[in-house]
């Protein structure tokens, strides 16, 4: 489903150093007394080597330049006295402070599946705070008689219609945010409310999942669901006979290391009559391994339990040993397997710390570039290649150079260059990326590269 992504600025503001880099551009102080009614948008990179996406481009700039204009909360700066600035050797802040605008929207469109897809930044000119930045997402290919698609003109017109209520009530908007938070702690901890309702004060209290780790870890490592929360999603637990809920609060605390939680967890893994529970219990239980009765009670459950699926998750949670390990491996390596089933194993070995010497392994990283040039789906192609350089340490960077020279997706080949970022030093690695920086035919290739290069020391 095509979807808006929109990072709310509560202090977990969303980096946009894609978006703007530093560079050797003449610097200029920032005017802090800019109209905060006045935007700038300024033009839409096209990411692609693809000359469609200069039309593409076009049409989203428009596009914005006009919404905005329309929403009567802004004032936006002309596209003319935009243009003239077009060779300007100014950063887009300073650029924008020149014309007078307090506020700037800036992004580039981008490859997505068939489609395309526009990230974009839109910040206070005079502190570079981010307010929104997120994607907007089609996956209809481009039509140059129809333009841009209905679903992401409909994702343009929620973000036109967010920004100036966010970047108005930003700080409102964050209080409310954590006095939310608040009252759903008080509401848990308030045994006169029905179990139901201190449940749902529960749920709501999840925080994020932390991107780009484990698919269960938290943002703040669970600390916000520890102490008293934990004690009391304990209480809701042991004192509900419906199994649903009992499922629920765990699937909650599940990523949360709070060692009050460990005895409940395995007399749940032991002793609950429903295997959905029991299933769930194992699956959080990966979070307490270092406790030894832990490994043991999962071991016990994946040689005993009467269910298959609460056999492999517990099977799985102990994924701290040689066979566990060994499983894994198998699994990434079995071509009779779906794809998710592959895909599954990869996460989960890549979360194991003394994996090291089997991730490693030149049959495994053999077997999984085997994989991805096998795979016609871009995506699952983009993650073997970042997993394979998790996976290979120094042995991986041969087989990821070779991968980024025989790759035609662009957008697999930036995803190639990231995982190179960690091989800086193995032969062969900096040539490339030099390379890529300055002559690859992509775009977003070679801005990929540009931002590899701008990281070294």
């Amino acid at each position: 489903m095509d979807k808006i992504i929109v990072g709310l600025a509560l202090g977990l503001v969303y980096s946009a150093t894609a978006l703007s880099q530093p560079s050797d551009r003449e610097a200029t102080e920032i005017d802090t007394t800019l109209d905060p009614a006045s935007i700038v948008v300024l033009p839409i990179e096209a990411l692609s080597v693809d000359p469609a996406f200069e039309n593409i481009a076009t049409a989203v700039y428009e596009y914005l330049n006009s919404k905005l204009a329309e929403s009567g909360d802004w004032s936006v700066i002309d596209a003319d006295s935009v243009e003239a600035f077009a060779t300007s050797a100014l950063e887009p802040r300073e650029w924008a402070a020149q014309l007078g605008a307090g506020k700037m929207l800036e992004g580039g469109v981008r490859p997505h599946r068939n489609g395309y897809a526009l990230r974009y930044a839109f910040s206070r000119v005079s502190t570079g705070t981010q307010y929104v930045s997120g994607y907007a997402y089609s996956r209809e290919p481009w039509d140059p008689e129809t333009g841009l698609s209905p679903v992401f003109t409909k994702q343009l017109d929620e973000f036109v219609a967010i920004s100036a209520d966010m970047a108005a009530n930003k700080l409102a908007r964050a209080k409310q945010y954590f006095d939310d938070k608040q009252v759903a702690r008080v509401a848990l901890l308030d045994q006169s409310l029905s179990i139901e309702q201190r449940v749902e004060a529960l749920s709501s209290m999840r925080p994020p999942f932390m991107a780009g780790t484990h698919p269960m870890e938290y943002a703040d490592g669970g600390e916000s669901l520890s102490g008293e929360v934990a004690l009391a999603a304990v209480e809701l637990a042991q004192s509900s006979d419906d199994p649903q809920v009992r499922t629920q609060v765990w699937g909650v605390m599940r990523g949360v290391r709070d060692s009050s939680l460990t005895a409940p967890l395995l007399s749940a893994l032991a002793n609950d009559p429903d295997a959905t529970v029991r299933r769930v219990a194992a699956i959080a239980l990966q979070f307490h391994v270092a406790d030894p009765a832990v490994v043991d009670a999962l071991t016990d459950a994946h040689q005993s339990d009467t269910d298959a699926a609460v056999r492999e998750a517990a099977f799985l949670s102990s994924a701290t040993n040689g066979e566990s390990i060994d499983y894994l491996r198998e699994r990434i390596l079995n071509k009779s397997l779906s794809m998710q089933d592959r895909r599954v194993a990869m996460f989960q070995l890549y979360r194991i710390d003394d994996a090291e010497p089997f991730q490693a392994d030149p049959d495994l990283l053999t077997g999984m570039a085997e994989w991805a040039r096998s795979v016609e789906d871009d995506t699952l192609r983009r993650e073997i290649w970042v997993y394979l350089g998790g996976f290979g340490k120094a042995s991986a960077a041969p087989i990821l150079i070779d991968a980024f020279l025989s790759e035609t997706d662009e957008t697999v080949r930036e995803y190639i260059v990231s995982s190179l970022l960690d091989f800086t030093g193995e032969p062969g690695v900096r040539a490339v990326i030099d390379t890529a920086a300055v002559d690859d035919e992509s775009p977003l290739v070679r801005k990929a590269a540009t931002r590899f290069l701008d990281s070294l020391p």
